[in-house]
């Protein structure tokens, strides 16, 4: 490799990211390798080199990278346009991110939602409870459905749920408002064991924490046989 037309990659795996003031980041735990990334290296080969210097299995893992310009944005290392488009940017070297794909998993005896969400959307709200061991509740909001929502959007929510049919059962809860084009807005959402009182409570009191006391009209999509219950919950959290 022509160690004159490449940049010195430090490769992230397992770390905790921590946000400075000055938009800086720094890395804590895990582990840390470096590797050398040539000009018009495929992702491909990437992918190869970075998991075997880690010595990990690339399947299950995703890639993300960092600008030196903005190393608090997080960037998506997918494919060949990517590893052009992070070659392009890097001047001297490139802090590549590796994380697992699961979403939610045990750290220090509690679940909750993987750091990456949030690093590359900071402010965004993500939540996740268990239960004797086991998933309970999961509420996720991005931090540009909220302040989309508190800027331009008509003060009208609606509530929705179904049930999941995939392997994982529980039920998705859904808030939607329009913007000034009419279009919806997706404002949050939340995935539960079950549709009882005590989720749907969580569920609402979370959402009234991202609304910062805005005045809202709230439709809801419930069975007739149900929706007194939830009535009642939607009271507390108005």
């Amino acid at each position: 490799m022509d160690l004159g037309n490449s940049i010195y990659g430090y490769l992230h795996e397992g770390r905790d990211i921590v946000h400075k003031e000055d938009k800086q980041i720094q890395y804590k735990g895990g582990q840390q390798k470096g590797m050398y990334i040539g000009q018009g290296m495929s992702y491909a080969d990437f992918v190869s080199k970075a998991c075997e210097r880690l010595d990990i299995n690339s399947n299950g893992y995703t890639f993300h990278y960092t600008l030196e310009f903005d190393p608090s944005a997080l960037q998506q290392l997918n494919d060949d346009e990517d590893m052009h488009m992070m070659l392009s940017h890097s001047y001297d070297y490139a802090h590549v991110e590796c994380s697992s794909q699961l979403s939610i998993r045990e750290r220090r005896g509690s679940c909750v939602i993987e750091q990456r969400l949030v690093d590359i959307n900071i402010r965004t709200i993500a939540e996740c409870t268990r239960q004797n061991g086991h998933f309970w509740q999961l509420f996720i909001a991005h931090y540009f459905s909220i302040q989309g929502f508190l800027m331009g959007c008509q003060p009208i929510i609606a509530i929705d749920s179904t049930h999941l049919s995939g392997p994982y059962k529980g039920s998705l809860f859904s808030t939607t408002t329009h913007d000034a084009d009419d279009g919806m807005f997706p404002i949050a959402f939340g995935v539960v064991s079950s549709k009882n009182y005590e989720d749907w409570l969580w569920f609402l009191q979370k959402l009234k924490g991202i609304l910062q006391d805005k005045e809202v009209t709230y439709i809801l999509h419930l069975n007739l046989h149900a929706q007194n219950d939830h009535l009642e919950g939607l009271d507390i959290v108005k």
